[in-house]
C-alpha cells in the first residue's frame, strides 16, 4: 500500500492497531512506519507483534519485539506523552 504523506500512513496503521489483525497485517504495519518513521506507532505493532508470538509461546521472537518496544520508549520517553508505563497498561 503507497501512501502520499507521513501522516495519512500514521492514520492507517493507527486505524489498523484498533483492530483484531493477524500476524502479517502486524509485520506489514511495521514495514509502512519504518518507512515513514512513524516510531511511536511502529512501538504499539511490536507490542501488539510480541503478544502474538507470546501467546503462540514463541518466547524467543516475544521478547525480541518487546526489548524493540522498551528501547523505543527508553529513548522517546522523555520528549512523548506517552511512556513505557503508559503502553503497558494500554494493552493490560
Amino acid at each position: 500500500m503507497e501512501f502520499l504523506t507521513s501522516s495519512e500512513a500514521e492514520r492507517y496503521c493507527s486505524k489498523k492497531l484498533q483492530q483484531d489483525i493477524c500476524e502479517e497485517e502486524l509485520k506489514e504495519i511495521i514495514k509502512i512506519t519504518k518507512i515513514h518513521n512513524i516510531q511511536c506507532v511502529e512501538a504499539e505493532a511490536n507490542m501488539r507483534l510480541g503478544d502474538s508470538y507470546f501467546y503462540k509461546y514463541n518466547y524467543t521472537e516475544a521478547v525480541k519485539c518487546y526489548f524493540k518496544v522498551a528501547d523505543y520508549y527508553e529513548k522517546f520517553s522523555k520528549n512523548e506523552k506517552t511512556s513505557l508505563r503508559g503502553i503497558i497498561y494500554k494493552y493490560y
